[in-house]
């Protein structure tokens, strides 16, 4: 017979790989058949099918976006190659190793605003001005008195390049007070991705960041969504009370899991406070 912690390990073991099923005939442009399986999760939402098919019903926006915001070539070829070195973010840099990456445990960093860093010319120089003029409601100037910033690096073979769908809080503030404390804004750098320079083209199989119109509040659900293509050297600015995260990918035939093949991105989050600023799914 089997025993109990059997029997619980069978049952989890049963739940991943319909999770996961469900998750590659959404991929794989058969949508309808994933449904049974999350019926069987207890799941009442998903995404729309299209988000996880890049290349099939999907429409560039034409229009003002009042939620987020891309700017590509924000950033100087000196200030990139800084970041993109082995010294900072490189695919060989020690601060992947010295932070046991990858870890299961978030970890993040608060620095001041004007604190000399080479974070802090990231933001205070070239994302901020950005932002003020895309959010001036949010007088950023004026409040913004520290800046919260992590980075990571995602394998597209291994994982699909995905990162769950998130809100980005205080959890620990919102365990007490039952109020969600949001930065002023989010952004996501990409220091890799679609290669700028000419003659690289192919980023199709690179995981996308999905920004939702979707707030923390029960009676919010999502209408519509934004997706933005990781390209080296742009910048992803929206509103960080808005839930967001990266749409998994099937790796394609001619990923070779080089530089250009693996998503770098570093997201700054800055803020008019100094608490932490966990991933809540």
């Amino acid at each position: 017979g089997f025993s109990p912690k059997s029997s619980r390990d069978d049952r989890m073991n049963s739940q991943i790989a319909s999770y996961e099923l469900a998750l590659l005939l959404s991929q794989i442009g058969r949508g309808s058949e994933a449904n049974s399986y999350l019926n069987q999760l207890g799941m009442t939402r998903k995404l729309s099918e299209s988000i996880f098919q890049p290349k099939f019903n999907r429409r560039n926006c034409t229009t003002n976006v009042k939620h987020a915001i891309a700017v590509d070539n924000a950033i100087p070829d000196i200030l990139l190659n800084r970041l993109t070195s082995n010294k900072m973010f490189g695919i060989q840099s020690k601060f992947w190793k010295y932070h046991n990456y990858p870890t299961p445990h978030f970890f993040s960093y608060n620095e001041k605003l004007g604190c000399g860093s080479i974070i802090d010319d990231l933001v205070n120089n070239y994302i901020l001005p950005i932002a003020s003029k895309k959010f001036p409601e949010k007088n950023l100037h004026n409040k913004i008195d520290s800046f919260e910033w992590w980075s990571h690096k995602r394998d597209d073979v291994k994982s699909g390049g995905a990162h769950q769908l998130h809100f980005d809080l205080d959890e620990k503030r919102l365990a007490k007070t039952g109020k969600a404390c949001n930065p002023l804004i989010s952004c996501v750098v990409y220091l890799k991705g679609k290669c700028k320079k000419k003659g690289n083209n192919n980023s199709s199989h690179l995981a996308p960041t999905l920004v939702t119109d979707q707030i923390l509040s029960p009676s919010s659900q999502a209408k519509d969504g934004w997706m933005c293509m990781p390209k080296e050297g742009r910048i992803l600015m929206f509103d960080a009370s808005l839930l967001h995260g990266v749409v998994p990918y099937l790796p394609s035939g001619d990923n070779n899991g080089t530089d250009t093949d693996t998503d770098t991105d570093t997201e700054s989050d800055p803020d008019d406070n100094d608490d932490n600023d966990n991933d809540d799914d």
